[in-house]
């Protein structure tokens, strides 16, 4: 049981979306992930300054990405 666990937690360990960015907005990446998770990251990570994201373009090929902005709510 334990093995299965470890199993787990290791094959989901990179299935994070990635964001990069300013607070103006950035990139959200989110190979391994869902592109909702994307969506995410990239409000959490406008939230930081107290702003919203703003979707500006999607890309699915090669694990998939997205370009937002960080918009005053």
């Amino acid at each position: 049981m334990k093995f299965f666990i470890v199993a787990i937690a290791l094959a989901t360990a990179g299935c994070a979306a990635s964001v990069d960015g300013t607070e103006l907005g950035g990139v959200a990446q989110w190979y391994g992930a869902s592109p909702g998770e994307a969506v995410n990251a990239a409000n959490v990570h406008c939230q930081k300054y107290g702003r919203v994201a703003r979707v500006n373009q999607v890309q699915t090929l090669g694990g998939g990405y997205l370009a937002f902005s960080c918009e005053k709510s």
